[in-house]
């Protein structure tokens, strides 16, 4: 430390006064209260991808059985003609 004081011409106890200020802030950085949010911030994004994943496998349900009733060309019952 006394070199790098010396080199840029600071005094010592100017270098550690500033070292102590910025471990404090780095310390307070990660509080407890950041800590918890970051986890409440992953278990949000976790629901979230399986709300997307759900949405996904519906999506591909729904498409698949577009292609059946495409295929089958059904009509609803409320459409067709009664039989006689």
């Amino acid at each position: 430390m006394s070199a790098i004081s010396r080199k840029h011409q600071i005094s010592a106890v100017t270098l550690y006064s500033w070292k102590k200020v910025l471990i404090s802030l780095d310390k307070s950085k990660s509080a407890p209260d950041e800590k918890a949010e970051i986890e409440k911030l992953k278990r949000e994004n976790d629901a979230l991808k399986k709300v997307v994943a759900d949405l996904a496998v519906d999506s591909a349900i729904l498409k698949d059985a577009n292609e059946i009733l495409k295929k089958k060309q059904v009509t609803p019952a409320w459409f067709r003609s009664p039989k006689k």
